[in-house]
């Protein structure tokens, strides 16, 4: 989206000198009503966009997403230390309740998803089918004890 933001601005830059040019060179007055509709636009634009910082916006929503990638793999850890019985069951617990509040930190930090993106991202998980995975997939993200179903590990 930013950069068709910025694509747009300087689409209509550039319209806007071109107008203002051939209405320099005298060769016809469309050339001032071009560059006024185009100034306008950008004016519009520019007034609309004043306010974001696409850029940051971005990078939250991608520090989000490794925060989240983080707890994941915390997660997998305490599943394998559940599996294995190499930490007691307070000890599990614990570090159960921490991940549940880190998570909770995680997600008070995150960007509010608008209406619109929320059923893009609806529309591409359940017509789609976009980042789904099967019984065989999801089961290889997981410690070759916790499988549902006995795949041969490339590990």
């Amino acid at each position: 989206m930013h950069s068709r933001l910025k694509t747009a601005e300087i689409a209509l830059a550039a319209v806007t000198t071109t107008g203002l040019v051939i209405a320099m060179l005298g060769t016809g007055n469309w050339g001032m009503g071009v560059s006024t509709l185009a100034s306008t636009l950008l004016l519009g634009l520019i007034f609309y966009t004043k306010d974001f910082d696409l850029g940051k916006v971005s990078e939250q929503h991608k520090n989000t997403s490794d925060a989240l990638w983080h707890l994941r793999e915390k997660y997998l850890d305490l599943l394998t230390d559940l599996q294995t019985e190499a930490a007691s069951p307070d000890n599990i617990m614990r570090r159960r309740d921490t991940l549940r509040e880190e998570l909770n930190s995680v997600y008070s930090c995150a960007l509010v998803t608008s209406t619109e993106a929320y059923a893009a991202a609806q529309k591409a998980l359940q017509l789609n089918e976009d980042l789904t995975f099967s019984e065989i997939e999801i089961d290889m993200l997981l410690p070759i004890g916790l499988r549902k179903i006995t795949v041969p590990d490339s590990e």
